[in-house]
């Protein structure tokens, strides 16, 4: 019986502690407490190759994204890696055709379902299984499924399925994350996010992620870790100026804001008060 219970003890001690270092935050005690642990899953995958989609998000976006974040007062950081997890970051980037939702967008607009999410039998009125398709279908950079369009679309502005895959994915993209979740981004709460995303769920506050891929979130925490520090390389080098918002972004909230550095092109000449660059006048606190 000793023997029984030892044995017991020491399986039961291994799976804690294996859940405990790959699933931190499934341990009760811990989330009361608020202790943060290390997540060894994005440790681990913060080590592996993620070189082709870092390089591509880095080429083909970085630059919109940052004046994205800007506008709209979300991390940029987050939104190139949420690129990579879902497109690799390629520009054009691919679409992914979900039979599942196929047949229940069907069905809603055959009035054989009330409701799916936040639509209803009279939003898919008169549409054609081609149009369908196309709703079943994930679109852009962030894979915004084209159904989503009626959502976004107002009285001023209708967004198309040709919009999600234009020259504006990449702005309705982050239009979608800062309408569904932008205050989960403006609180740091990056786990939230990418479940959310995902999923359309918070991040589960016991047992494992419910992520199509395991390793989604982890995997996007150790591309925001690598974003951050290259941000952080970046200013160290060029020693960003901060200046005032341009008119027309949107107010930062009070929850908390992300830092983006602007790059200029080098300045060589010795400024000086009253001095102008690319139309700011140059103040005291840069000299």
């Amino acid at each position: 019986m000793n023997k029984f219970m030892m044995g017991f003890s020491c399986c039961a001690t291994a799976v804690i502690g294996y859940v405990g270092i790959v699933h931190p935050d499934s341990i009760p005690l811990l989330r009361y407490l608020n202790i943060k642990t290390p997540h060894f899953a994005a440790a681990t995958y913060s080590k592996t190759s993620f070189g082709n989609g870092r390089k591509n998000a880095d080429a083909n976006y970085k630059s919109q994204v940052l004046s994205l974040a800007l506008h709209y007062d979300l991390p940029a950081s987050y939104l190139l890696s949420l690129i990579i997890l879902e497109c690799g970051g390629y520009d054009p980037c691919g679409q992914r055709f979900e039979p599942k939702r196929f047949k229940q967008l069907k069905r809603l607009r055959d009035g054989k379902r009330r409701k799916f999410e936040y639509l209803r039998s009279s939003d898919l009125k008169g549409k054609t299984d081609s149009e369908i398709r196309d709703y079943a279908t994930s679109w852009g950079p962030f894979q915004i499924m084209g159904y989503h369009t009626i959502l976004l679309s107002t009285e001023e502005a209708v967004v198309t399925i040709e919009d999600l895959k234009g020259t504006d994915a990449l702005d309705i993209g982050v239009q979608w994350v800062d309408l569904n979740y932008g205050t989960l981004l403006r609180e740091d709460r990056y786990k939230d996010a990418f479940h959310m995303h995902n999923t359309g769920h918070l991040y589960p506050k016991s047992g494992k992620p419910r992520t199509h891929d395991p390793y989604y979130v982890a995997k996007g925490l150790a591309h925001i870790e690598y974003f951050e520090n290259a941000f952080l390389f970046d200013s160290e080098l060029k020693q960003p100026v901060v200046i005032p918002t341009i008119g027309g972004a949107s107010t930062p909230s009070d929850t908390g804001m992300e830092v983006v550095f602007i790059e200029f092109e080098p300045i060589n000449e010795d400024l000086k008060d009253g001095d102008t660059v690319y139309d700011w006048q140059v103040t005291p606190s840069l000299e």
